[in-house]
């Protein structure tokens, strides 16, 4: 049955078709209600597409679909009654119509891909009986959802997409899925703040993509171990913690981190021991680099930028700087310790770099090279020989017993940097415009770590 561009057409009503081979009902512009009210079968899809004045699709005895199901851009459907089907063996496709939920009460099987998007006055989706996806999941770009239940599901051959979903909160758990075919993304469900619902998922084939989200933690992916894809992480701006409940040990492509603009622990990351391809962070709260404390090797770039609370780099020191493709640094307006063994082994190895905009020590190329150089000399800085003279100042004083360059930091009783950067042998320090009272002045190298006490006086 093919209907396509009948102009005048008003109504499609076959009250005792009982089985169609396929059905293409298209591009009727003066369409406004379809019946098949005991149509029980079709053995090579339906498809009702671009009606721009149908209101009704009823089909309430479908129950098998041999091919697939598509209704989209049928921009007034506001009623859609297919819920006797309980299996589509191709694609199910719902978009771009005016309906306000699709509610598929008797569906157990899709044999392809699952598609509910860009229905923009849907408020839910529930598919509960749902079981197996042989194909992709997406429901996306529907601003107003807010209930969202394919609780039934087990198996998922292809990848899971969420996104654009701004009302959704929460999910009913998916206490039977613990695997993913293909890629997991979710993204722009600015509300969602939870992933407790993934909590039995142990395994995904592809890429893990978490953007726009509202979660401050990343807990319910704690089944995960590895991840043969990317990992993207970025742009959630309530996340303030990837703690100890993530165990992922392995990402097979990018490490993304960017835009958790409160992120401040990372530490359950530091199970992570091999990233295939670029490590990015960007924009976080983070003070260390230690949750890759375990990373030996990466397939490619490191970038580390716009991190205004980091201090140092010594996480990623035992990485095999010949698995560094580029190393770029910058803008992290609190760092001064990057002469570390990886980065002075690559950068002595003329690896290609971009190192500016940090602090002193740590503000060029060629800044830290001079460090590593200096502290990796056959004399060697030690922690014993380092004295602060004098230890009561009003001007300036010297670290006694410095033999090469270390970075340092002074840090106040409040514990902020008050100055950093970078001091040679005979160097004196300027402290003239400190406030008096007790500081630290932190010195750092290569091998190790010194802290010493001095007090500014009035």
């Amino acid at each position: 049955l093919e209907i396509d561009q009948c102009s005048n057409l008003l109504s499609v009503d076959l009250p005792n078709c009982t089985m169609l081979h396929r059905a293409i009902i298209s591009n009727n512009e003066l369409l406004a209600t379809i019946r098949f009210e005991a149509l029980e079968q079709t053995t090579n899809g339906f498809l009702v597409h671009d009606n721009n004045q149908l209101i009704s699709v009823s089909l309430p005895a479908l129950s098998t679909v041999q091919g697939s199901y598509y209704f989209y851009e049928n921009r007034q459907l506001r009623q859609l009654d297919i819920t006797g089907i309980a299996s589509v063996e191709g694609d199910l496709t719902v978009l771009g119509n005016l309906i306000d939920s699709l509610h598929l009460p008797a569906l157990t099987y899709v044999g392809e891909n699952l598609a509910v998007l860009s229905n923009d006055s849907v408020r839910s989706v529930v598919l509960p009986l749902l079981s197996e996806v042989r194909g992709n999941v997406s429901v996306g770009f529907m601003p107003i959802l807010t209930e969202l239940d394919i609780s039934g599901l087990s198996t998922l051959s292809g990848s899971m997409t969420l996104q654009y979903l701004d009302a959704l909160v929460d999910l009913p758990a998916l206490d039977q899925l613990s695997a993913i075919g293909g890629h997991l993304k979710l993204n722009e469900c600015r509300n969602l703040s939870s992933l407790d619902f993934l909590n039995a998922l142990e395994e995904i084939g592809g890429f893990l993509e978490l953007r726009f989200l509202k979660c401050s933690d990343l807990n319910g992916l704690s089944g995960l171990t590895e991840v043969p894809g990317g990992v993207y992480i970025g742009a959630n701006t309530s996340l303030t913690a990837i703690d100890e409940e993530w165990n992922i040990t392995s990402i097979g492509g990018d490490f993304t981190l960017i835009g958790s603009s409160v992120l401040s622990d990372a530490s359950g990351l530091d199970d992570l021991m091999f990233i295939g391809g670029d490590f990015s962070m960007t924009w976080t709260l983070l003070e260390d680099v230690d949750m890759l404390q375990n990373v030996s090797a990466i397939g490619g770039d490191i970038t580390i930028r716009f991190n205004h609370h980091l201090l140092d780099l010594h996480g990623i020191a035992q990485i095999d700087h010949q698995t560094i493709d580029h190393l770029r640094i910058e803008n992290n307006d609190t760092l001064s310790v990057c002469h570390v063994a990886s980065i002075c082994a690559y950068l002595n190895g003329e690896g290609s770099h971009a190192i500016a905009d940090n602090l002193a020590g740590c503000n060029s190329g060629q800044e830290v090279r001079d460090l590593c150089n200096g502290t990796s000399s056959t004399v060697a800085v030690v922690d014993a020989d380092l004295k602060i003279v004098p230890t009561a100042v009003r001007e300036q004083f010297e670290l006694v017993g410095l033999v090469a360059p270390v970075g340092y930091r002074i840090v106040s009783i409040d514990g902020s940097v008050r100055q950093a950067g970078v001091l040679y042998p005979n160097d004196r320090v300027d402290v003239a415009h400190f406030a008096p009272g007790l500081y630290w002045m932190v010195v750092e190298w290569s091998q190790g770590t010194a802290v010493r006490t001095f007090v500014v006086l009035d």
